[in-house]
């Protein structure tokens, strides 16, 4: 069995094949860690407090660290989890989804 693999160079060769990947909303992550691990964000919020992981001075990968280890969560997943930590409230999610054929 021969495999043939292609490296994408090109920006606009990577952007088309970034277009056909299906894209998950920031509210689709939420949704899966609560599936996930029966919390929402408000819940872990109230475990970092507990924790002291909010205090100033403390660093994002630790809280991210933390998520990870003690929730078995992936990185993106406790990435946003942190994003609902920092208020950004900016963050627009897109619902673009690959086409069914």
């Amino acid at each position: 069995m021969r495999v043939q693999v292609i490296l994408l160079t090109e920006p606009e060769l990577i952007s088309q094949s970034l277009k056909q990947l299906p894209l998950m909303s920031f509210q689709a992550y939420i949704d899966n860690i609560k599936a996930k691990t029966g919390k929402a964000p408000e819940d872990f919020k109230k475990l970092a407090e507990k924790k002291g992981l909010l205090n100033p001075g403390v660093k994002a990968m630790e809280i991210v660290n933390w998520l990870k280890e003690d929730f078995d969560l992936g990185h993106g997943h406790a990435m946003a989890i942190y994003t609902t930590f920092t208020g950004h409230k900016e963050y627009k999610p897109t619902t673009k989804t690959k086409p069914k054929k």
